[in-house]
């Protein structure tokens, strides 16, 4: 009497998910989610325990190599999350935004934009972006009023902003005056 085959001899094991398997997509996606919420490098996937455990979850999981992480699977998360976040200021009618700007070492000016919005009862706080200034040596009440302007137009919100928080530098408070967006001092400074 021959002996019964057990259902693992009837699977291929060095056989792979197709790269269009739904089951393949839903792993990557959440593969890049693992790695942008836990801060996690892109060359986890080249760590070999780490390949091993993802290994031993799902044989026929291949990960995404860390180039296509970085340069396409990371770009496709941000602007779905962009797409996501736009929609919910979309409902919200009233916004404030806090601001910094600031000098790099090489001598390059950023400016951070945080939206701080009640959604469901809850106060949310999202960084709209951080950015070079327009004119990146120029720290003027107009350039940083002007860079303002295209971020909330970017992100739907310029009409409804209601408060600028910022330090108390004379170029801020000048910024919010040609806004024309009432300015809240940081209570840190």
């Amino acid at each position: 009497m021959s002996k019964p085959n057990k259902i693992t001899s009837f699977f291929n094991a060095s056989e792979t998910y197709d790269s269009h398997s739904a089951r393949k997509k839903a792993l990557d996606s959440a593969l890049m989610k693992m790695i942008a919420i836990d801060y996690q490098p892109f060359r986890i996937v080249e760590d070999e325990a780490f390949s091993a455990f993802v290994k031993l979850l799902d044989p026929r999981y291949v990960m995404p190599s860390r180039t296509t992480l970085q340069n396409v699977m990371c770009h496709e998360l941000y602007d779905q999350s962009k797409a996501n976040l736009k929609n919910i200021l979309m409902k919200v009618n009233t916004c404030a935004i806090s601001t910094d700007a600031w000098t790099s070492r090489a001598n390059e000016s950023y400016l951070t934009v945080t939206c701080h919005f009640i959604e469901n009862c809850s106060l949310r706080s999202a960084v709209l972006s951080t950015y070079n200034l327009l004119e990146s040596t120029n720290h003027s009440a107009a350039n940083i009023a002007e860079s303002l302007r295209i971020v909330l137009t970017e992100w739907g919100v310029l009409d409804k902003v209601s408060n600028v928080i910022t330090y108390n530098a004379s170029s801020m408070i000048k910024a919010c005056e040609l806004l024309q967006k009432r300015h809240l001092p940081c209570f840190a400074h």
